[in-house]
């Protein structure tokens, strides 16, 4: 019997101990890494019973944390959609710029003097057409055209558009009208 004992003595000592002597190193609480690196021989065997990395479980309720394998091409994505927003705001901003300059040229074009000599022509025009026609011509036009085309036109084509227009409109046309006109260098003639 006491041989029998001694064998499982013998057999049962590393059958017990290398799981907890595996379990200890694979939790770091052996240092097997600082081992290795001190010989180069153990790496092998390390590597073999899966000790060469150890790990260490994640806490209960959470997941182990990995390094995430797009995290590149997330913050290139983010970066592409920086870039865009940047170029997007350049943009709006300079069709805002656009946009104000084209009202502000429609603005000038409108403040502009007329040209006298178009004047005179249009004039002509519009004594040669029916009261009704010019009078809806002129009803959308500025009360300063209506004045210089007015003045402008035959004494009877007036008296016509004036009857023709609302009171307080035709009111506002006759005090124009019965002021001198006023003279700019535009519509000086040497």
């Amino acid at each position: 019997m006491g041989k029998v004992l001694r064998i499982l003595l013998v057999l049962g000592i590393p059958v017990i101990a290398l799981p907890v002597l595996w379990g200890l190193a694979r939790f770091n609480v052996i240092p097997v890494r600082r081992m290795a690196g001190q010989n180069p021989a153990l790496r092998p065997v390390l590597r073999a019973l899966a000790l060469d990395t150890p790990a260490l479980p994640a806490p209960p309720g959470q997941a182990p944390v990995r390094p995430d394998p797009l995290e590149g091409e997330r913050k290139a994505l983010q970066a592409q959609r920086e870039a865009l927003a940047e170029e997007r705001r350049q943009w709006e901003a300079q069709r805002q710029r656009q946009l104000r300059e084209a009202a502000a040229a429609r603005a000038a074009a409108l403040r502009a003097e007329p040209d006298p000599k178009s004047l005179s022509r249009l004039a002509a025009i519009y004594e040669q057409m029916p009261a009704a026609a010019v009078t809806r011509i002129l009803s959308r036009m500025r009360d300063d055209y209506v004045v210089a085309l007015l003045q402008r036109m035959d004494e009877k084509q007036v008296a016509q558009v004036l009857a023709a227009i609302p009171p307080e409109r035709a009111v506002r046309l006759t005090v124009a009208l019965s002021r001198p006109p006023v003279r700019t260098a535009s519509t000086d003639t040497p």
